[in-house]
């Protein structure tokens, strides 16, 4: 099929999970590609913004939606409050990744930030290793926030959904959620241990990569430009894009507008906006309608004595100085 193809040097995009009717057997219209690199987390730490710069680049392609196929595939847990995008089947994994035979040469990849969560990076790890049809070379890239900042912009976002306790309380109420399989998303310390799940992926795979939330910040013209060099993209086309910046977290001002956003976070309705609505007029009603969530200085103080331990393994994993994180 290779030959007849004309594509050699391409990989058709086959899983093994003992399914013959889940690989392809016949030549498609389209190629489904398999993607060479993967944002793996963590969750509210600018993963959208990296993958927003990323789509756009001309030798890049990525799903707007998230993935997190691995995370997902095989579990059978029901799980309350989802409210993450998910695929849960190959097909429908696949189809995200269809391209024509003259995008041959472009990169696919995928954001599924549920692939940090340490609890769940066995399995996830497992499934890459026997399911990817190149897991050797397949990438990964994770942004890492202050773990206080990353709760609390976490608890900002569910919010919007069901999230009704106060910050501290919905800290302490994981243990019962936990027994009730309420995502981890609601686990706001646990998502914000990074240590082990970064080890495993350095262990299991040559290619990953760890950026610092604090680099988009302080520096962006260089993160960038280290992306392109992993991902070996040219860096000129990230240097001709507007600044971006997603999913900062916000607190509703009025109860309508709290209504409103949970809306918008309706797959349907989120898409179309997407489509009828311009980045700039969104970000206009946002800033309307809701007040940036800041949280306060003594509570992350307090709250980021719990992570001292996993920073300091952090910092051994990844080489980075980060004293900061604990003040």
């Amino acid at each position: 099929m290779e030959r007849i193809l004309g594509l050699s040097h391409l990989k058709l995009f086959i899983f093994e999970n003992n399914r013959p009717d889940t690989r392809l057997t016949s030549i498609p219209e389209h190629i489904a590609k398999p993607p060479s690199f993967i944002i793996g987390g963590a969750p509210k730490s600018a993963t959208t913004t990296l993958s927003r710069y990323l789509s756009r680049h001309t030798q890049v392609y990525m799903p707007e939606q998230e993935m997190n196929y691995y995370a997902f595939y095989e579990n059978t847990v029901a799980y309350k409050k989802l409210q993450i995008d998910h695929v849960e089947n190959l097909e429908s994994y696949q189809s995200h990744f269809r391209l024509s035979p003259e995008q041959k040469d472009i990169l696919c990849g995928e954001k599924s930030v549920s692939y940090l969560y340490e609890p769940w990076s066995d399995a996830i790890i497992t499934k890459i290793k026997r399911m990817h049809p190149n897991p050797e070379e397949l990438k990964f890239i994770f942004i890492l926030r202050q773990p206080v900042e990353r709760m609390y912009s976490q608890y900002i976002f569910n919010c919007s959904f069901d999230e009704d306790l106060p910050f501290t309380e919905a800290i302490e109420a994981w243990p019962s959620r936990n027994q009730e399989n309420w995502l981890p998303a609601y686990d706001y310390v646990g998502a914000s241990m990074y240590a082990n799940a970064i080890k495993k992926y350095q262990e299991n795979f040559k290619n990953v990569k760890v950026y610092l939330f604090d680099d988009l910040i302080s520096d962006r013209k260089q993160l960038l430009n280290d992306l392109a060099e992993f991902l070996e993209i040219n860096p000129d086309e990230f240097m001709a894009m507007k600044e971006l910046n997603y999913n900062v977290g916000r607190i509703p001002e009025h109860p309508v507008a709290k209504q409103i956003h949970r809306v918008y976070k309706l797959k349907g309705f989120k898409k179309i906006t997407n489509r009828w609505l311009s980045e700039k007029t969104k970000q206009k009603l946002k800033s309307n309608l809701f007040s940036k969530a800041m949280l306060d200085e003594q509570l992350r103080s307090t709250l980021a004595d719990q992570f001292r331990e996993d920073i300091q393994q952090l910092e051994n994993l990844i080489g980075r100085d980060l004293k900061h994180w604990l003040i």
